[in-house]
């Protein structure tokens, strides 16, 4: 006997929307998991800039910069004309949002520059010298502990849409 409908019947639909749903999570996951490397990839790429503007002011003043009158944060090292600003191509952009983390030693012939993302998933780091007062920094890892941060000569929060905060 044929059926005067034409129509998909239930179970018929609940394939496809279980297929649709399989498909929709599978592309979020890996949403995730690309903008994740983005971010690892352009914060690795402003730890690059800042390396290669602190051994221009390196090879300048045959040492690393300091805390100083003018150099009292994160952003006026970067930003300062006493600062790093002279040795950036281009203006200092951080990425997403993150906390930068500058240490300096050995009477200022060392450095070490680490980012941490905002939800503290990971953080990165660079520089001449990955040893601070009571511990070693891996080069790459999950959180850096509160120990490690405080340590830091300068810190500062770039944020994506206004640049530096508090």
């Amino acid at each position: 006997m044929k059926s005067k409908y034409q129509a998909f019947t239930l179970i018929e639909l609940l394939i496809v929307m279980a297929i649709l749903i399989i498909l929709m999570g599978i592309g979020l996951f890996g949403g995730r998991f690309i903008f994740k490397q983005a971010q690892i990839t352009r914060h690795t790429s402003v730890l690059a800039e800042l390396s290669k503007a602190t051994e221009g002011y390196y090879l300048e003043h045959n040492r690393y910069p300091e805390g100083s009158s003018t150099l009292t944060s994160f952003q006026t090292l970067v930003e300062h004309a006493d600062g790093l600003e002279p040795y950036f191509d281009k203006d200092f952009d951080g990425g997403d949002t993150a906390v930068y983390y500058y240490y300096v030693g050995n009477q200022g012939q060392d450095y070490l520059y680490c980012v941490e993302s905002d939800s503290y998933e990971y953080y990165l780091c660079d520089g001449t010298d990955f040893s601070l007062p009571g511990s070693t920094v891996e080069k790459k890892g999950d959180a850096l502990t509160q120990a490690q941060r405080s340590a830091a000569t300068f810190s500062g929060t770039w944020t994506k849409n206004s640049g530096w905060g508090s």
